[in-house]
């Protein structure tokens, strides 16, 4: 299988499956004059060690043989070292998931004569994660101007402003490229907007 291929990547790894690195900290002999005094590494010792983590409280003695997890001793802490796993309950760790907006995006543009550009896009959201829309949404926009001035301007219908009119301008220095830009959301007609966007770009590029 995939996974036996990949034995020896899992073989190098520093941590087995469920297993945790803990540190712990231990400050003694703290006062005012330690303070002012600039090797303070005597007043602390630092142990750590590799360490299952289980709910059954094991056997031996407190911060030696295992490690309460916290302050009411829900789960502990045992050293990894010569641990049968098949005799414990170890706690697995919690998966966790990450949602990232995303979407599905269908464009074309037209080049005109003297810079000038047509472009049509068709985007829909595919989940709702960050404010994304599951609603169709269509742009249409002109490029105008010059090569280093770019004008733009821009209207859509549908997605999560219902409908927006906007504008923007770039400036373009060789490899250093200014672009920004505000919409108006909600109305074709200014005076009845209900929101505004504005974006700023900067970038350098080189090839």
């Amino acid at each position: 299988s995939f996974d036996n291929s990949l034995s020896n990547f899992y073989n190098s790894l520093p941590f087995n499956e469920s297993e945790s690195y803990l540190i712990n900290l231990t400050i003694d002999g703290f006062n005012l004059g330690v303070l002012n005094d600039e090797n303070t590494s005597s007043i602390y010792t630092i142990d750590n060690e590799y360490v299952y983590e289980v709910t059954t409280q094991p056997n031996g003695i407190q911060n030696e043989d295992y490690y309460c997890s916290n302050e009411d001793c829900e789960s502990y802490f045992i050293p990894s070292n010569n641990v049968n796993l098949d005799n414990i309950e170890v706690v697995k760790p919690e998966i966790i998931h990450l949602d990232y907006p995303t979407f599905m995006s269908i464009g074309m543009s037209k080049q005109l004569k003297n810079n000038k550009s047509v472009i049509l896009d068709i985007s829909t959201g595919l989940d709702t994660s960050f404010n994304n829309s599951e609603k169709w949404r269509c742009a249409l926009g002109y490029i105008f101007g010059t090569e280093r001035f770019p004008l733009r301007l821009g209207i859509s219908y549908g997605g999560y402003d219902v409908k927006s009119i906007g504008f923007g301008c770039g400036l373009k220095l060789k490899n250093f490229n200014i672009d920004t830009g505000f919409g108006l959301k909600g109305s074709f007609d200014p005076r009845k907007s209900t929101g505004i966007d504005f974006g700023f770009n900067m970038y350098w590029m080189t090839l």
